[in-house]
């Protein structure tokens, strides 16, 4: 598993430092609001910081994580979907699940155009509530029941409607991110000869291509900006696959300046913990991390915000234990990875991963769903192990 924490560390947090020499430092001239980005990325103190912190990550991954002095035997298919979806009805049921939820909630007008949950007119707090956990179920459920066999151009192709589907239902650039990282973990974990292996590793930047195009006809086409110049959209593109600016701008405000973003330590981490806990029953539970994190960008109060700033880990951890903040999210990332490796269950593994994933690169507080997800795998395959599911539909 760590191996691809770091690939997922190289992309968002390697590869934007390697564009500013190549390419230049962002401008954000028609994203104004992200100009607070600006001062940290000239800092050389908060650039060497930046770097030995990513470095000491990437290492202590490698050490703890990656260097496993023993043989890895590859073992016969062992799945959920496995055991569960060995019935095609149940199966066929998972997979389409987010369609199915949206004819139940009756909201097809909504997903007549592709936009984001707001722009199509839904909310979090209504008919969108179990979409994300809908999505995350039937995407597991798919790969973990197509890909447990030998890759087929058939699959292929269906994967690349099915990946249309659930990209358009979300309304997220992202998604398709969580799909690739998919792909790549399933096909390799199958059982395929090494040529087969050398081709899937030839695809991967083709993948990468893929999603980096459809990025920018999203913000050239889809969504356009006010301006639509290559500078805006390399901005964008920054903000949106980058997670140095952010962390950069914590640790110039938090280290650097000795100035608080939260008002007082641990209160978004104690905002995870509360997060199923209404706040009728908690007035004064904290708000989302990116409420406060977006809040301090734009100098504004986390109940006037126009919209957020998608945070990462890494600055989380700064912004709730300050200087300790640096070691709290390397023994986290080094914690979560042992955690998911000890997982005999491939689709456990597998949105460990995104979990994972997800708190380097996103909110983790949409996708808190995935904890409960992988505890109610973890009971359901020590259930069912060692029997056979089956279900028999009398006509």
């Amino acid at each position: 598993m760590a191996n691809y924490v770091i690939i997922v560390l190289y992309v968002f947090c390697v590869l934007p430092i390697i564009l500013n020499y190549m390419v230049g430092l962002p401008q954000y001239i028609t994203a104004y609001w992200y100009k607070p980005f600006i001062e940290p990325m000239h800092n050389e103190q908060v650039s060497i910081i930046y770097d030995l912190y990513i470095m000491l990550c990437i290492i202590f991954l490698y050490i703890f994580c990656g260097r496993k002095k023993r043989r890895i035997i590859l073992a016969p298919y062992n799945s959920l979907t496995s055991i569960l979806c060995d019935n095609r009805v149940i199966s066929i049921i998972l997979i389409f699940l987010p369609i199915i939820y949206i004819a139940l909630t009756g909201s097809w007008k909504y997903y007549a155009v592709y936009a984001v949950s707001s722009a199509r007119g839904l909310t979090e707090s209504n008919k969108m509530a179990l979409m994300t956990p809908c999505m995350l179920i039937s995407m597991v459920v798919y790969f973990g029941t197509v890909f447990k066999e030998k890759l087929t151009v058939i699959k292929i192709i269906l994967t690349l409607f099915y990946s249309v589907a659930i990209v358009w239902i979300s309304g997220k650039r992202f998604m398709l991110a969580n799909i690739l990282l998919l792909f790549i973990f399933y096909t390799v974990n199958l059982d395929i000869s090494v040529e087969g292996r050398k081709k899937i590793y030839k695809a991967l930047p083709i993948l990468g291509i893929v999603l980096i195009g459809f990025s920018i006809f999203y913000l050239a086409v889809i969504r356009p900006m006010a301006e639509t110049s290559s500078s805006s959209i390399y901005d964008m593109l920054r903000v949106d696959f980058g997670r140095d600016d952010v962390i950069k701008y914590v640790i110039n405000k938090e280290i650097i300046r000795g100035e608080r973003i939260l008002e007082y330590r641990g209160e978004t981490f104690l905002s995870l913990i509360g997060a199923f806990i209404p706040r009728k029953m908690w007035p004064s539970k904290p708000y989302p991390h990116y409420m406060y994190l977006t809040g301090s960008i734009l100098n504004l109060s986390i109940h006037n915000l126009p919209a957020g700033t998608t945070p990462s880990l890494l600055e989380m951890t700064i912004c709730n234990f300050g200087f300790w903040g640096f070691a709290v999210g390397i023994i986290f990332l080094v914690w979560i990875c042992n955690m998911i490796d000890r997982s005999k269950d491939i689709d456990t593994k597998a949105i460990g991963l995104i979990l994972a994933m997800v708190l380097l690169t996103q909110s983790m507080d949409v996708y808190l769903i995935l904890i409960v997800i992988l505890v109610a795998i973890s009971l359901m395959v020590q259930l069912f192990k060692g029997r056979k599911v089956r279900i028999v539909i009398h006509r």
